[in-house]
C-alpha cells in the first residue's frame, strides 16, 4: 500500500487520462464544455497527492521509485507548466474547432504522469517507460489539428526523430547493463566506487544515453528537429514541449549523471561542456535572423537548454536545485511570452511575425507590458526570474573553476538581448499596422488571464525571491 500511495500523483493523473477518453467516446461535444475545468481539477488533485507523499528519500517498489524532495520539486515544475498549457488550451480548442478536446486533454495529464514517472524513477528501464509515455503523447499532440498540413508535418518529423532517439537511449542502458550487470541506478552508483576502472562498455553506453536525451532535449547538433516542430505544432503543446518535456529530460539527466555515473565525470564532461558552449552559441545565432516569433523562441529555447547543461558543472550539492530551478523559471517566462504570443496570433496562428506585432504598445499596452517583461526575463535582465536563475548557474560553474564556460554563457546572454529586444522594439517604437490595429478589439477570456498572471507572478517573485533547494 505504501508503494501505490507513492505513486498516487501518477495514478490520479492516468485515471484522469482514460476518463477524458470516455467523455470523448460517450459524451463528445455535448460535454466539452467540461473538459478544461476538469482538467484543472486533476492537476491540482495530482499536486495535492504530490504534497501528502513523504520526501524522505525513501525507497518504494522494490527500490525502482523514489520520493525525495527533487522528486517533488520536479513534479511541481510538470505540474505548473501543463496547468499554464491547460489554461491557455481553454479557447485555443474552440477556435481550432479541428481539434478533439477529450483526446487533447488526455494526452497532457498522460505526457505529464510521463514526466512525473522520469522524475522518480531509479531504475534505467523506468525512466524508458516514462520517457515513452510522454513522447507518444507530445508526437500525437503535435499532431492535434486536424487537416492541417503544418500540424502533421511537425508530428511527422517529430515522431521520426523522437523514434531515432529512444534508440540510441535503449542501446546505451544495454550497453550499461552489460558493463554493470544492472540497471538499477542506486546499485551502479554503488558499483562505481573509488577504484573502480571504468569499462568501454560504460563509457560508450553513458555517451549512448546522452546523445538520446540530447534530441529530446534539442542539444546541438541534435536540434534540427525543433524550429519546424515548434512552428506547426498548436501554440499550446508548444508551450508544454519547450517547458514541461524539457524539464523531463533534465530530471532524469541530473539523476542519471550527478547521482548515478557521477564517477564516469571524467568520460562525460567533456562531451557535456562542448554540448552546453555550441548549444548556447548555435541556438542565438540562429535566432538573431528569424521573421516568425515561434521559430524565434524556437531557437531561444535551445540556447536556454546550452544553458542549463552549463549547470551540471555548479558547486556539488546545489548543482540539482541550480537546475531545478531554472526549469521552473524558464517554464513560467516562456509560457508568459507564448501566452501573448497566442493571444495576439487569432485563429489559425496567423498573426506571428515580428512585423505583426508593429505599434501593439499603442493598441494593447497591458499585453506589450507584459510581453517585454517575460522577454527582460529569457533575455536575463534584473529583477526577474531569468536573471536569477542565471546568475546561479554561471556564479556556482565559477566555484567549480569553470570560468571560461560562465563568460561564453554571459557573452551568449548579451548576444540574445538583440533579438528579445528587437520585438520590444517593435512593439514600442515602431507605429501600429492594419494587423496590429485588429488585435484592439480581442478580449482576454478568463482562463488565459489566469495563464498570465501565474507566469507574471511566477517570473517577478522567484526574480526578487530566488531560492535554491537541494536533496538531504
Amino acid at each position: 500500500m505504501n508503494d501505490i500511495y507513492s505513486f498516487s500523483p501518477e495514478i490520479l493523473l492516468s485515471a484522469g487520462g482514460l476518463i477524458f477518453l470516455l467523455l470523448q467516446a460517450f459524451g463528445g461535444s455535448r460535454v466539452s464544455f467540461l473538459f478544461t475545468g476538469l482538467a484543472i481539477v486533476f492537476l491540482l488533485g495530482a499536486g495535492y497527492a504530490a504534497f501528502l507523499v513523504p520526501t524522505g528519500a525513501t525507497m518504494y517498489f522494490q527500490g525502482l521509485w523514489v520520493a525525495d524532495l527533487l522528486a517533488r520539486i520536479y513534479k511541481y515544475i510538470f505540474l505548473i507548466g501543463s496547468l499554464i498549457t491547460v489554461l491557455l488550451s481553454s479557447q485555443y480548442t474552440k477556435r481550432e474547432d479541428s481539434m478533439r478536446n477529450g483526446e487533447y486533454y488526455a494526452l497532457i495529464l498522460f505526457a505529464t504522469a510521463g514526466m512525473m514517472i522520469m522524475a522518480g524513477a531509479q531504475d534505467l528501464l523506468i525512466v524508458f517507460l516514462g520517457l515513452e509515455l510522454l513522447s507518444l503523447s507530445l508526437y500525437a499532440l503535435a499532431g492535434s489539428i486536424r487537416g492541417n498540413a503544418r500540424s502533421a508535418e511537425a508530428a511527422f518529423k517529430y515522431f521520426i526523430l523522437g523514434a531515432f532517439a529512444t534508440a540510441l537511449f535503449l542501446f546505451g542502458v544495454a550497453l550499461i547493463f552489460g558493463a554493470a550487470k544492472t540497471t538499477h541506478l542506486p546499485a551502479i552508483a554503488h558499483m562505481m566506487q573509488d577504484n573502480f576502472i571504468p569499462s568501454s562498455y560504460a563509457v560508450i553506453g553513458t555517451m549512448f544515453i546522452l546523445a538520446g536525451f540530447a534530441f529530446k532535449l534539442a542539444l546541438v547538433p541534435f536540434h534540427l528537429w525543433t524550429p519546424d516542430v515548434y512552428e506547426g505544432s498548436p501554440m499550446p503543446v508548444t508551450v508544454f514541449m519547450a517547458a514541461g518535456a524539457k524539464a523531463a529530460a533534465f530530471a532524469s539527466l541530473t539523476r542519471i549523471f550527478l547521482i548515478a555515473f557521477e564517477r564516469l565525470s571524467g568520460s562525460w564532461q567533456d562531451p557535456f561542456w562542448i554540448l552546453a558552449v555550441v548549444t548556447m552559441s548555435v541556438g542565438n545565432v540562429a535566432a538573431l535572423v528569424q521573421v516568425n516569433i515561434k521559430r524565434m523562441l524556437a531557437y531561444s529555447s535551445i540556447a536556454h537548454a546550452g544553458y542549463i547543461m552549463a549547470g551540471f558543472f555548479g558547486a556539488g550539492k546545489y548543482a540539482p536545485g541550480t537546475i531545478a530551478f531554472y526549469l521552473l523559471s524558464y517554464t513560467l517566462m516562456n509560457g508568459g511570452v507564448f501566452a501573448v504570443v497566442m493571444l495576439m496570433a487569432g485563429k489559425g496562428e496567423k498573426r506571428v511575425s515580428f512585423d505583426d506585432f508593429r505599434g501593439l504598445a499603442n493598441t494593447r499596452p497591458m499585453m506589450a507590458l507584459l510581453m517585454s517583461i517575460f522577454l527582460f526575463s529569457l533575455a536575463g535582465i534584473p529583477p526577474t526570474a531569468g536573471f536569477a536563475a542565471k546568475f546561479f548557474i554561471f556564479s556556482y560553474a565559477v566555484e567549480n573553476g569553470h570560468t571560461a564556460l560562465a563568460v561564453i554563457g554571459v557573452l551568449n546572454s548579451v548576444v540574445s538581448v538583440y533579438y528579445y529586444l528587437r520585438l520590444t522594439v517593435n512593439m514600442y517604437m515602431k507605429e501600429a499596422t492594419p494587423i496590429t490595429r485588429e488585435m484592439d478589439d480581442e478580449r482576454v477570456p478568463l482562463f488565459e488571464k489566469a495563464a498570465l498572471m501565474i507566469c507574471i507572478a511566477g517570473t517577478l517573485l522567484l526574480g526578487l525571491f530566488p531560492v535554491i533547494s537541494h536533496p538531504p
